[in-house]
């Protein structure tokens, strides 16, 4: 019997699709609250976990840059006692590139999904007709407006750092116009299910953070 055949690559599908997200990152930078309720009214679900996989990347490479600026400070500041300490002393608080890069990829996949199910859960208990797709929307939407932090930072570390905090107060304001365009949601049980949205995925992220801050910590320095 012949050798299967290797499955197609569609490239052409594959490029229409960066090609969308990446447009769709743009119109939402510029008209979050407006792009936000488009996608809650359709949004297609390969192109919004695409967002969140690409936001997922930026801010791999985000925390892979900031490790890189660790290591470096830290090198200059070793380097005059190398002659006292040796060479190899510096090496056990090196922060490890590899780990900072993948454990952060894992942490913001994850993340993006507690967000989903934060208000999955807050939709299920009011009654607010919220299908999966638009779960898949909020996660989008989320993602791009966090990703724009990971860009300007590579620009400027210290406006992107601004940038990413305060990207947390935009989140929130496009979360709440997106949870109004819910059908059957007002504008005062927007309030509260947005404001129970964010809770729940505050008090989880708090929880799962605590536990997880201690794996980018150089073992030199907690041992």
């Amino acid at each position: 019997a012949g050798a299967a055949a290797a499955p197609k690559v569609d490239t052409e599908k594959i490029a229409s699709t960066a090609k969308k997200v990446g447009g769709m990152y743009l119109k939402i930078w510029a008209k979050p609250a407006t792009v936000g309720k488009e996608m809650m009214a359709s949004v297609d679900m390969i192109q919004g976990l695409c967002m969140v996989v690409v936001q997922a990347l930026l801010s791999s490479i985000f925390s892979l840059c900031i490790a890189g600026k660790i290591n470096g400070a830290l090198a200059d500041a070793f380097s005059s006692y190398t002659s006292l300490l040796g060479s190899d002393y510096a090496k056990q608080f090196k922060v490890s590139g590899a780990k900072v890069f993948f454990l952060t990829l894992l942490l913001s996949l994850l993340f993006s999904v507690i967000w989903g199910l934060a208000f999955a859960l807050v939709g299920l208990i009011s009654k607010a007709k919220m299908g999966l797709g638009q779960i898949v929307a909020l996660m989008a939407a989320r993602s791009v407006i966090v990703a724009l932090a990971c860009i300007v930072f590579w620009i400027s570390p210290a406006v992107g750092l601004v940038i990413f905090f305060g990207s947390i107060l935009m989140v929130i304001c496009t979360t709440a116009e997106m949870v109004k365009a819910v059908q059957g949601v007002t504008a005062d049980k927007c309030v509260y299910l947005t404001f129970i949205g964010v809770l729940l995925f505050i008090i989880v992220f708090v929880l799962i953070d605590s536990k997880a801050i201690g794996a980018y910590i150089p073992e030199g320095i907690i041992s």
